[in-house]
């Protein structure tokens, strides 16, 4: 496998690294021998982070779900910013880095496996580059953060094959989007004012804000933001929340108090009750069940 980064670990930080027994009974196992992980992660605000390969020995994948950064692959050097995916086949040679000012968060995987690169061949159809762009999507994001804690829960043959399956779904989920967004035209405004929700997600904001961030009116602002996202613009921002307390209840030691107020309640009862009509479970069962 191609060796991964030796960026220091933070907070919140996942590296793990198949083990070669595993990786053997991956290639020989009926459930995920055409396709599985070498290696998997999360570098959240990465910075510094950065890697050159000139040898390639598996594929990698790389989400940007904030922040920036770079790529090159060849001589052409490519801007990745948030939501777009990066998909490198096994054998190109290739240098990439995080922004110095808005380093990228970044879930990533290496895999492998009979079906690896036609997976990336078909994903990359018709690409004039090795990116796709502007999937910035929460159920994406949910299936990423699912696949990080299954990696997290332990690092037997029964997880890696179950970690190979929620690849296949991510795959799965990007075709979808792709396909979708490349039938349907949306205004890029829309983007600003999604980043600048997820860069102050600790924050509370009206409606009537938002709408003046791109002066609209409420009604029309709301509209054109569902379009473009899917969601209404205060349920998405819900679901950004919702997103960050995951990752801080699975990473972090804080109380569940303490994770609801630093993403802006203030009452931890309305909190709690956010996060079961959103996630299904209250905090203090999610956080259980990740570990």
């Amino acid at each position: 496998m191609s060796e991964t980064s030796n960026w220091p670990l933070s907070s919140g930080a996942i590296r793990t690294l198949v083990p070669g027994s595993i990786l053997r009974e991956l290639d020989n196992d009926a459930l995920c021998g055409d396709l599985y992980p070498t290696a998997l992660g999360y570098y959240p605000k990465a910075h510094r982070h950065a890697m050159r390969r000139y040898r390639h020995d598996d594929n990698l994948l790389l989400y940007c779900r904030d922040g920036q950064g770079g790529v090159t692959v060849g001589d052409e050097t490519m801007q990745v910013r948030t939501g777009d995916i990066v998909i490198l086949e096994q054998g190109t040679r290739h240098h990439y880095a995080a922004d110095a000012d808005d380093p990228w968060s970044l879930f990533w995987f290496h895999f492998t496996g009979d079906s690896a690169q036609r997976c990336c061949q078909y994903l990359l159809k018709n690409n004039a580059e090795p990116i796709i762009r502007g999937l910035n999507d929460i159920a994406l994001q949910s299936h990423f953060r699912s696949l990080m804690s299954t990696i997290t829960a332990g690092h037997g043959l029964p997880v890696f094959v179950h970690a190979s399956s929620q690849m296949k779904v991510i795959f799965s989920c990007i075709n979808l989007l792709r396909q979708h967004g490349s039938k349907t035209h949306f205004d890029d405004s829309m983007a600003s004012v999604t980043k600048f929700l997820r860069e102050n997600v600790h924050k509370n904001f009206s409606l009537e804000a938002l709408a003046e961030l791109r002066n609209l009116s409420k009604y029309h602002f709301n509209r054109q933001y569902k379009l473009k996202n899917g969601y209404a613009p205060m349920q998405h921002f819900t679901h950004m929340k919702i997103e960050q307390a995951c990752l801080l209840l699975e990473s972090s030691n804080m109380s569940v108090a303490e994770v609801g107020f630093q993403l802006g309640y203030e009452d931890p009862l309305y909190f709690s009750r956010v996060f079961r009509k959103v996630v299904g479970a209250s905090p203090s069962a999610y956080r259980s069940q990740s570990k």
